[in-house]
This record gives C-alpha cells, structure tokens and sequence, in this order.
C-alpha cells in the first residue's frame, strides 16, 4: 500500500512540473512581440538619426536631442512623444491622406526634419528634407519612389539629381524651384534645377511635389 502511495505522489509530481514546462512559453510570447514591435520602431528611429547625422554611438537620450511635433490639415501643431513621432513618419509615405504632416526638430538648433509626398509616373513619390528652419535652405534631401521605371523615372534616388536641391531656399508664397529640361523650362520658379533625361512626369512630379508640399508647412516657418 506504501508503495502505490508513493508512486501516486511521484506521477501527480512529474504530470504537474510537465504542465508547468507547457505554459512557461506561452508567458513568453507577449515579451517577444513586444521587443519585436520595439526594434522596428527604433530601427525607424535610427534612420532619421543617420539622415541628420546624428551618429548611434553618440546617442545616450534621443528626448534630449531631438523633438517629434505633427502639424494637423489646419495648420496646427502639437508636439508628440518618440513613439507616436517615429511611427508618424513610418507611415506617412504608404497614407493617401496629407493632413497629419511630420516634424522632428533637432533641438539646440535651427534644423528641422519634414517629409513631403507625391505621386510619380508609376506611383508614389517622397521625400525627407533636413532644412534650416530660419532661413528655409535645404541642407540635405532624399527622394524614394515605390515603382518608377529603372533608368528613367527611378533617376531621382541619384546624387546627382538630388544634390541640385541642397542649397536651394523654400519660399512659402509661390514657386521656390523651377524645372528645366532640354532647354525648355516646364515648371516657373525661382531656382531653377535640371530634370531627368527620359523622365520628364518624375521629374515634374517631383518638383510639384517639393513646391506644393513645403508649402503646407507655411504655418510652421510662420510661427517660429
């Protein structure tokens, strides 16, 4: 009788530590989605570090260096913590609305991160400029696109197109850039830059897209 006593007590142990070992993985795995959704947004984060040459290895405190603010389709400007200001501008690119514009200022500075978008020849267009927001010069600017043709329209992702925009300075009552090409100017502006060989709708586009959509940020230049 000692014997099937002990046993039973030696069986309900081993079935109870199984059903333990069989939960322990399932606590996990909200942690694990969790770290997963962080790494994608702070891989986000570190991009738009790199864009303004803010180095990772000299980050200790993002807050402390740069501030996430969203300007509303009524001009209006509210600031947003790191979270909500990185997705913003993850996500800016792939929505058709144009209300909620970003914004990542570099603090202890006149620099200013935007976004602007478009729509190309074979789809959509954006744009990250790093400006100084006092006198409105464009200081660095990188054009993606989601499907323009290779060797034509997917031109604007070159250097050598986009370094024609550093320097050029936003005004925010008419046309700050101007597009020529093959001698003929397309678009009126002040600043004139040459458009892609062979892709002349990209190449406007683009400049539209610039004019058009720094100028929604009127009110932001305004009021600093």
């Amino acid at each position: 009788m000692k014997k099937i006593t002990i046993y039973s007590t030696i069986l309900i142990l081993f079935v109870n530590c199984k059903d333990k070992s069989n939960v322990q993985p399932n606590l996990e795995e909200p942690v694990v989605a969790t770290s997963s959704n962080a790494q994608k947004t702070n891989s986000t984060l570190q991009e738009l570090l790199r864009f303004v040459d803010i180095s990772e290895t000299n980050v200790t405190d993002v807050a402390e260096m740069v501030g996430f603010k969203m300007m509303d389709i009524n001009g209006d400007i509210t600031s947003l913590d790191l979270e909500n200001g990185t997705a913003l501008f993850k996500s800016f690119p792939s929505t058709e609305s144009k209300q909620n514009r970003p914004i990542m200022e570099i603090k202890d500075s006149n620099k200013v991160l935007l976004m602007v978008k478009g729509k190309g020849f074979g789809g959509p267009i954006w744009a990250k400029l790093l400006m100084n927001a006092t006198t409105h010069e464009i200081l660095k600017v990188k054009f993606e696109h989601k499907a323009e043709t290779e060797g034509y329209g997917a031109g604007i992702t070159r250097s050598s197109f986009q370094n024609q925009f550093i320097g050029k300075t936003i005004k925010i009552s008419n046309n700050s850039i101007a597009l020529v090409q093959n001698g003929k100017e397309w678009i009126k502006g002040e600043q004139p830059i040459d458009g892609i060989s062979g892709a002349t709708v990209t190449s406007e586009n683009v400049v539209h897209m610039l004019n058009e959509g720094l100028l929604g940020y009127a009110r932001y230049f305004q009021e600093r």
